[in-house]
Order: C-alpha cells, then sequence, then structure tokens
C-alpha cells in the first residue's frame, strides 16, 4: 500500500511539472512526454481496476512420499479471470524455511503451469503459508497485490535405518560383552524361552536347565507371552540422552545428529515389524502416537521423561513383548530402566547411536548383556558395509493436509482460500 502510494504521487508531480512546462513554455517535446505520461497512468489506473480476479491457485507435489536429504517438485497451477491483458505477474509461494517466486507474462492467457524443486528436505512438515499474486503496468509501475492463504502442508519422513538381527554387541566386540543369539521379535512362528539370570526367590521350576548348563551359572525361565505378540519401541526425546561428553571426537557429532540417528532407527523398527505383521507401538513424550507422524515432527527436549514412560509402559505392556530402547549412549540411568522393564517380563533390546567408545561404555554393556538383553552399536552398523534391503512405507497412512489419505496417484489439489486485497 506504501509503495503503491508513492507509485502515484510520483507520477502525479511528474504530470504537474508537465503541465506547468507546457502552459508556460509549449513544445512538441514537452506535450509527447505530457501524453506518455497520461497514458501510462490511465494504463496503471485500468491495470488495477480490472487486472486479476477470483485467483485460484492449486498445488501437488512429486514424489508423494518424502524422506530426509529427497527433493520435492512442487507443481503450481494459477488460473485467473481479467478484462484487460496484463503485461506481468509474479506469484511468490511463502513456505518453511524459504519462498519461490516466478515472473509471468500473460498478455492474453489466464492459465499458466509452472513447477520448482525443494532441495535436500529435512524431516518434518513443510508448510504453506501464503502466497502473493502481484501484477501491474508497463516497467513494473503501478502494481497490485493479493494474498491468497495456503493451507497444503507436506510431511517429511526419517529415513529408516535397519540393524540386522546378528549385529548386536558380542564378545567379539572388544572382547567384554557376553551375549548369545536367540529368536528376535520380528521372526514369525513360535519364538524359544527368554531367559534371564537367576535372582533369589524364583522357583525351581522356571530354572532353564540347558542354558544353565552351557552358562555355567543358573537362568530363569521369563514368564510366557499372554496375549499377542508386540512390539514396543521406546525413543528417548530427551536432550540429557544425546550429551557428547564421552565421545572421542565431539566434532563428528551434534546432539541433532545423533537424535536423528535414533529417530530413523525408530522408524525402521516399526517399519520392519509392521511389514511381518507384528503389533507396534512407539512410546515417547509420555504416551503412545501414530508413530509414522509423530517420527517426522518429533525434537529433543530439556527434562528426563524416560523414568515416567517406563513407568507406564510396564503399566500395561503385555509380559513377553519386546522393548526396544533407543537413545545416545548406555549409562547408569539406561541401566536402571532396562532392569525395570526385564523385571516385569518384557525383552528388552538397546540401541545407542552415540559411539561406543570408552572403558566405561563396555563396562555398563557388560552388566546388561549378562542380564540377557542385547546392545546395538548403531555408528558401528553405519560405519560398515552392512546393507539392508528397502522398506517401503505404508502408505495408506500418509497424509496430505486435512487428513486425507495418500491414494495411488496425486492427492488433488487444494484451492487457496481467503484471498484479500491490499
Amino acid at each position: 500500500m506504501k509503495s503503491r502510494m508513492i507509485e502515484w504521487g510520483v507520477a502525479t508531480l511528474v504530470l504537474g511539472i508537465l503541465l506547468s512546462l507546457y502552459s508556460g513554455y509549449g513544445g512538441g517535446s514537452v506535450q509527447f512526454l505530457l501524453i506518455l505520461t497520461v497514458i501510462i497512468m490511465v494504463a496503471g489506473l485500468a491495470i488495477q481496476l480490472f487486472g486479476a480476479r477470483n485467483i485460484e491457485i492449486k498445488r501437488s507435489v512429486n514424489p508423494l512420499l518424502l524422506s530426509t536429504g529427497h527433493d520435492a517438485e512442487v507443481v503450481v497451477y494459477i488460473q485467473f479471470q481479467s478484462i484487460l491483458p496484463l503485461p506481468w505477474l509474479t506469484v511468490t509461494d511463502f513456505f518453511t524455511r524459504g519462498a519461490y517466486c516466478k515472473l509471468i507474462f500473460p498478455g492474453f492467457s489466464r492459465s499458466f503451469t509452472y513447477s520448482y524443486t525443494l532441495s535436500n528436505l529435512p524431516r518434518g512438515i513443510i508448510a504453506f503459508q501464503q502466497c502473493y499474486v502481484e501484477w501491474g503496468g508497463l516497467f513494473g509501475w503501478f502494481g497490485r497485490k493479493y494474498i491468497l492463504k495456503s493451507h497444503e502442508e507436506i510431511t517429511v519422513f526419517p529415513v529408516p535405518i535397519v540393524i540386522p538381527r546378528d549385529q548386536e554387541w558380542t564378545s567379539d566386540n572388544e572382547g567384554v560383552g557376553v551375549s548369545e543369539p536367540r529368536d528376535r521379535y520380528l521372526t514369525s512362528g513360535t519364538r524359544g524361552p527368554e531367559v534371564r539370570d537367576y535372582a533369589v526367590g524364583d522357583p525351581l521350576s522356571r530354572i532353564h536347565w540347558k542354558s544353565s548348563a552351557k552358562r555355567g551359572h543358573l537362568q530363569t525361565i521369563l514368564p510366557e507371552k499372554e496375549g499377542n505378540p508386540a512390539l514396543i519401541v521406546i525413543l528417548d526425546d530427551s536432550l540429557k540422552g544425546y550429551d557428547l561428553l564421552r565421545a572421542v571426537n565431539t566434532k563428528d557429532y551434534t546432539v541433532q545428529s545423533l537424535f536423528e540417528c535414533a529417530v530413523s532407527i525408530a522408524i525402521g523398527l516399526l517399519l520392519e515389524a509392521d511389514k511381518a505383521g507384528v503389533e507396534t507401538e512407539l512410546v515417547c513424550k509420555g504416551g503412545s502416537q501414530s508413530f509414522l507422524n509423530s517420527l517426522a515432527t518429533i525434537t529433543p527436549e530439556e527434562g528426563d521423561r524416560l523414568p515416567e514412560i517406563v513407568e507406564s509402559t510396564v503399566g500395561y505392556a503385555i509380559k513377553g513383548s519386546c522393548v526396544a530402547i533407543i537413545t545416545g549412549a548406555l549409562n547408569a540411568r539406561i541401566t536402571e530402566v532396562v532392569t525395570v522393564l526385564q523385571g516385569a517380563g518384557l525383552v528388552v533390546a538397546i540401541y545407542c547411536v552415540q559411539p561406543i567408545v570408552s572403558l566405561l561404555d563396555i563396562d555398563y554393556i557388560h552388566r546388561v548383556t549378562r542380564m540377557g538383553i542385547k546392545v546395538y552399536d548403531v555408528q558401528d552398523h553405519l560405519k560398515s558395509d552392512n546393507t539392508s534391503s528397502p522398506i517401503e512405507y505404508p502408505t495408506d497412512r500418509m497424509i496430505w493436509k486435512g487428513g486425507a489419505p495418500y491414494a495411488n496417484t496425486y492427492p488433488e489439489s487444494i484451492t487457496a482460500q481467503e484471498q484479500r486485497s491490499l
């Protein structure tokens, strides 16, 4: 509005000066400039009064399923009505962390399609906030602007990381941890009995003699499952869980990069289990959530809610269910919570995204592996040549803004509404 007033103020001033010169001195040159100024001002006024109307913008995104680091092509279709031909028109999309402006020369055309690319997308929600549509007369003068509110969103999911079941920490890793292979929660068929070290008070009927003879000390059979098999993934979303105090080279890692790795591990576990038909649940921020969209938007926070999360999980989890804890490093804090979970008859696995390098790390690993808990060194796996088969997202759960499920083709684009003139 302010720039428009300045434009008209300058044009009026020029017109006044030319009128004064022409009335005082006359002359063909001044007359020509005077006529040209009047024509430009009249054309600018006509463009403002009879320019674009009923502007409609539709967007679609390709591909529909986006994961961190990938590119997205945004296809924009714009349609409008106008009595006069427009010399120029700009369309500016404002979205999360950026904007894109397109200059169009419509002439007598009333609809256009163009596209642009969003590169190296971060995990999270890319929201289209509003769109500026501006047009005007020759030389870019006497413009008019419409603001169209946008409501579309793009969900960018984390890239799944899958660690093979045989990549747990064993005695071959630094020569300390002790763990023997056993059937995991994602296999089909009947699983063998789970065992732990004998504790005072355990009934003799629950001692697993074969395992005790093999390990050299008494082993107690964990309670049998009392319901359908389930996988519960507990994602440690506290900043405390990803401190870098014991990292060998902190410049190679940041809290955010470690947390992104943890999120990728979580979605890899959940998608693999979902594909195998295993009931799954993600637990974070003190409650259970739909994991696909939760993992797309979750961020690390201050405070430590892990003990509270574990306490609530123990309260409702079916005995024999598998619990995967994903955190930064194995320490006394994690050791305490896994002890609680195993004492409740749950099968526990720990995924550490911070490099396991210190003797203190190995000491904690030694403690929990003797309890029959598997520990996975995520960074060690990422540095190796191990590869996993790609996992497909369950596309029936993907969403395009408004909760509508993705179809096999592009979702119907949403028309931007609530136009208002500046």
